[in-house]
């Protein structure tokens, strides 16, 4: 249960990672015209 629940967490907190990087480009693309590379 215990491994479970960490695995869970880490990739929990993987996709909340890529969705925020995503949500903050698109944020950075409309304040400036310029986008920058994607990490």
């Amino acid at each position: 249960m215990c491994d479970r629940n960490i695995v869970y967490r880490r990739i929990f907190k993987f996709f909340g990672h890529i969705v925020r990087h995503d949500i903050m480009e698109k944020l950075m693309v409309k304040g400036r015209p310029k986008g920058k590379k994607k990490a």
